[in-house]
C-alpha cells in the first residue's frame, strides 16, 4: 500500500475511457459515517472559489504524476512504461495507492478527480492565496487513513511526502504501534526534487518485487531526507 502527497501542478488532459475502472470512496471506505464525512468535507473545500475547481475528470494518478511541473513525480513521469505498469497493477488490485490531498483529503489513484488548488502547507497557502486545509481535514483524515490501512492490514505501508502530509499517518494508531509503516519525508523548499528519484526507485522495486532491497538502501521506519 502506498501513500503519497498531491502536487501544486496538475494535469487533467488524460480522459477516463467509458470502459475503464473507476474507484471511489465506497470501495475503500466501508464505514458510512467516515465516507459521508470525507465527501462532505471535500465539497466544503472544493466549493471555495479560491480552490479554482476544474471541470474535467481524470484519474488522480494522472492528475498528479503526469503534471509537467510536479517535482515529486518527475523521475517517475519520465518512465512512461513504468507508469502504465503501475496503472495495470492498480486495475488488478495488486497494489493500492492513495494520494493525500489538500482538496480531496485522500483519494485512490484510480479515483476520478478534477483540478483544484488547496494545500496542507500554511506557508504555501498564504503565499499563493489558496485554501489552507490541514486543520479542516484533521477532523477525519486520520480516521480515514486508519480505516483504509485496517482494510489492507496484511500489506506493508509506504508513504512519501513533506511533513505537512505525512503528519496525518504519524497520528494513526498503526504508526504509534510501529506496525509496518515506512515513511520517507522531505523538509524545506525543493523537497519534491529530493523525493522524486526515491519515489521512482520505490516504484521500480515495488513492480519488480524487490522491496527488501529498497528497505536495505533506506533503513528505518522514518527516513528524513536532508535539506
Amino acid at each position: 500500500m502506498v501513500f503519497t502527497s498531491c502536487t501544486a501542478s496538475k494535469d487533467d488532459s488524460a480522459q477516463i475511457a467509458a470502459k475503464d475502472i473507476a474507484i471511489g470512496p465506497n470501495r475503500y471506505l466501508t464505514d458510512r459515517n467516515l465516507r459521508d464525512l470525507l465527501l462532505t468535507t471535500r465539497e466544503q473545500v472544493l466549493s471555495d472559489p479560491r480552490a479554482k475547481r476544474g471541470n474535467h475528470l481524470t484519474y488522480a494518478f494522472d492528475l498528479y504524476v503526469k503534471a509537467e511541473r510536479s517535482q515529486m513525480y518527475s523521475d517517475l513521469r519520465a518512465r512512461s512504461q513504468l507508469c502504465e505498469n503501475v496503472k495495470q497493477a492498480l486495475r488488478k488490485g495488486e497494489i493500492q495507492w492513495f494520494f493525500l490531498s489538500g482538496g480531496y483529503g485522500m483519494l485512490h489513484a484510480l479515483e476520478p478527480a478534477t483540478k483544484y488548488q488547496a494545500t496542507f502547507s500554511y506557508g504555501i497557502a498564504r503565499q499563493n492565496g489558496i485554501p489552507y486545509t490541514a486543520r479542516v481535514w484533521r477532523r477525519c483524515l486520520v480516521d480515514v487513513c486508519e480505516h483504509v490501512m485496517n482494510r489492507y492490514s496484511a500489506w506493508p505501508v509506504y508513504a512519501f511526502g513533506s511533513r505537512d502530509y505525512t503528519d496525518v499517518l504519524q497520528r494513526t494508531r498503526r504508526w504509534r504501534a510501529g506496525e509496518g509503516i515506512k515513511i520517507i519525508e522531505s523538509t524545506g523548499t525543493g523537497g519534491g526534487w529530493r523525493l522524486s528519484p526515491i519515489v521512482a526507485e520505490f516504484v521500480r522495486s515495488l513492480m519488480s518485487c524487490q522491496l527488501s532491497d529498497f528497505d536495505r538502501r533506506h533503513p528505518g521506519a522514518l527516513v528524513k531526507l536532508p535539506r
